[in-house]
């Protein structure tokens, strides 16, 4: 199983929202029964809980700087 949440930020119409893309994250916002993470939740997830949460992407100029 991970031990981490992997997510992929992804802005629509304006607003950020965070997807994960592992098993662990994908269990998590099902718990809270949505598709994305919120800021609040991925913030208790690594407070609280202790699973570091890992940013992946997508962007195409990240790939360049990185």
């Amino acid at each position: 199983m991970d031990k981490e949440i992997v997510i992929e930020e992804k802005i629509e119409y304006g607003t950020k929202r965070f997807y994960p893309i592992n098993d662990l994250g994908k269990k998590f916002a099902s718990l809270l029964g949505k598709k994305t993470l919120t800021i609040e939740a991925l913030y208790f997830i690594v407070k609280e809980l202790e699973i570091p949460v890992n940013y992946k992407s997508t962007n195409v100029m990240d790939q360049f700087l990185n």
